[in-house]
């Protein structure tokens, strides 16, 4: 039984092959997704031992080292934040609109506000009552930390 040309060609038309069947997956142009995030840049950095940073368009403001940052609001939605402790029993959350109002009964809870020039900054902490000074520690901190925005960031 003879083959003829196909053991030669083989090599060389099975990689073609492969490559035009796999042309239709790549797209023809970028997808807006991938060449357009929408919502503010948000840097986050953990300065130290003793805190973090976090740097929006809005405002700069230092957090206790350690805790979690979670973006709380979709890209699409001003910016809402939750800081939250290494044993997530104390919570920060950090608002440029005003917070919901809380339901939480069970929880002490501390309010406040940061006028900067541009943006009021809106802050609830969160805690178990038996860790009411630990909050007040943590709620102060974050609070008196803030700052207009790094010129060198968002």
């Amino acid at each position: 039984m003879s083959f003829g040309r196909w053991p030669v060609l083989l090599p060389v038309l099975l990689p073609v092959l492969l490559l035009a069947g796999c042309l239709p997956f790549v797209p023809a142009t970028v997808p807006p997704q991938l060449s357009h995030t929408p919502g503010a840049p948000i840097v986050v950095i953990e300065a130290s031992p003793r805190e973090g940073s976090i740097d929006t368009s809005d405002f700069s403001m230092r957090y206790p080292a350690g805790w979690r940052v979670v973006k709380l609001s979709p890209a699409s939605e001003p910016l809402r934040l939750a800081l939250i402790s290494p044993d997530e029993e104390l919570r920060v959350q950090v608002s440029v609109l005003p917070l919901p109002t809380s339901t939480d009964t069970d929880q002490l809870t501390i309010e406040a506000t940061r006028e900067l020039s541009a943006v009021t900054v809106f802050l609830r902490g969160s805690a178990p009552p038996s860790r009411g000074d630990d909050l007040q520690n943590a709620f102060s901190f974050v609070h008196d930390s803030f700052s207009q925005p790094d010129a060198q960031h968002p």
